[in-house]
């Protein structure tokens, strides 16, 4: 009750700042591969997926360009074999 209407933002989820880069791409990583495997099995899926995580203020991190690339990039190395379309 008093989170609720005294503070309201006292009751948003607290994320780790600054988190090192290479930390959140490995965490990233983790997610994709916890989905099922239906669920990533084509480009289009990992587009969907790095834009999601590139917003997703859980997986913050600093870095001087376009977040959405460093991601895709990253998950790139990692995830080779991927189906063109759905």
């Amino acid at each position: 009750m008093f989170c609720a209407t005294l503070l309201p933002f006292a009751c948003l989820p607290v994320y780790k700042q600054n988190v090192n880069k290479e930390e959140a791409l490995h965490a990233i990583l983790a997610e994709w591969r916890r989905l099922p495997e239906p669920e990533r099995q084509t480009e289009v899926q990992l587009v969907a997926f790095a834009m999601g995580v590139a917003n997703n203020p859980e997986y913050s991190f600093r870095c001087s360009g376009d977040r959405y690339q460093v991601v895709m990039a990253y998950m790139g190395r990692h995830t080779s074999g991927l189906r063109k379309r759905t």
